[in-house]
């Protein structure tokens, strides 16, 4: 007897072989396309964080919501009084969300989105009933990954709304009403 392989052990082999590599490569795959899903989903959680935050900071700074005016309106954009007397305007552009602020100095105009992602829908709700401190609005946006390949581990979109309350300011006087 000779120690060589027959030819059908040879093929079975080869088979199993073949049989392992393949599962590597798909698992490698599979591997390699939950982490790129997961990389688009932590873009759009930390824009639409951001996003929050910075109207949420701003709100704070604020004296008035001067856009959505009246109880119940509803509007593409935020425009905010502030204290200084200058004003901040938060609206779409291009899906992109832009702050722009105007005071006395100059006036300044920026994106708060990166270009990964857009802004597909923002509603901006004022909440508060007339003369009530402080002003309260409802943001309601949508969020997605730009993913201009249609790939599908490349997709992640959130949406979500949020209530912010102005700064305490305090209530006008009125008259007949002593404080």
């Amino acid at each position: 007897m000779k120690g060589g392989f027959t030819l059908i052990e040879l093929i079975i082999y080869i088979a199993l072989a073949a049989l392992i590599l393949n599962l590597g490569v798909y698992s490698l795959w599979q591997i390699m396309e939950a982490k790129a899903k997961s990389l688009a989903c932590q873009e759009v959680q930390q824009n639409l964080r951001f996003i929050l935050e910075k109207i949420s900071f701003e709100a704070r700074q604020a004296k008035s919501v001067e856009i959505p005016e009246k109880q119940g309106e509803e509007s593409k954009e935020l425009l905010l009084k502030m204290t200084d007397g200058s004003t901040i305007r938060f609206y779409l552009e291009k899906e992109k969300l832009i702050l722009d602020r105007r005071n006395p100095v100059g006036v300044s105009v920026f994106p708060l989105t990166s270009e990964k992602v857009r802004i597909t829908e923002l509603i901006f709700k004022n909440l508060s009933p007339s003369l009530t401190r402080p002003e309260t609005f409802q943001i309601k946006m949508k969020v997605s990954r730009v993913n201009p390949l249609k790939r599908i581990e490349y997709q992640a979109e959130i949406s979500t709304q949020k209530t912010i309350n102005l700064r305490d300011n305090p209530t006008p006087n009125l008259i007949g009403i002593i404080p």
